[in-house]
């Protein structure tokens, strides 16, 4: 689910914003040229940054979430935002950074698998069945027990 920015006579979607300065931005009812004045960039460059074409230094950040009003932490893709992580997505990192670097890939992949997973129906040999699935009676071995 991507975010949408709405303008007064348009809407935008973008899949993945690469930051939330355009969402911040919009909020509080200001142009890329108006925040750039109040950071000391051009209006093109803050497009630069909202579309992911640049991407900010730590003051550049610092200076835009003054300027917004923001806590540096919500200018942050909220994918990226350790404030807006779930208690078990944090104890997940948390022991993830202990796990040694060769592991890692491993469990990289393990997690890729696991997010593509869809439950399906299990489908389970029952008891007594043979290959086939048939199952027999209670009581009779195969088809020729009397």
């Amino acid at each position: 689910m991507g975010t949408v920015i709405k303008f007064p006579d348009m809407t935008i979607k973008m899949e993945n914003p690469p930051n939330r300065i355009r969402e911040w931005r919009i909020d509080r009812e200001l142009k890329q040229r108006e925040l750039g004045d109040m950071v000391g960039l051009t209006g093109v460059m803050i497009s630069h940054l909202e579309t992911g074409r640049r991407d900010p230094g730590l003051k550049q950040l610092q200076s835009i979430a003054r300027a917004l009003k923001v806590d540096t932490v919500d200018l942050l893709a909220r994918e990226d935002n350790p404030v807006l992580m779930t208690d078990d997505a944090r104890d997940f990192m948390r022991v993830y950074a202990h796990i040694p670097d060769t592991a890692r890939s491993g469990l990289q992949q393990v997690a890729e698998a696991m997010a593509g997973f869809k439950a399906q129906p299990a489908v389970l040999p029952m008891p007594g069945a043979d290959d086939s699935g048939a199952t027999a009676k209670p009581g009779k071995k195969g088809r020729d027990a009397a």
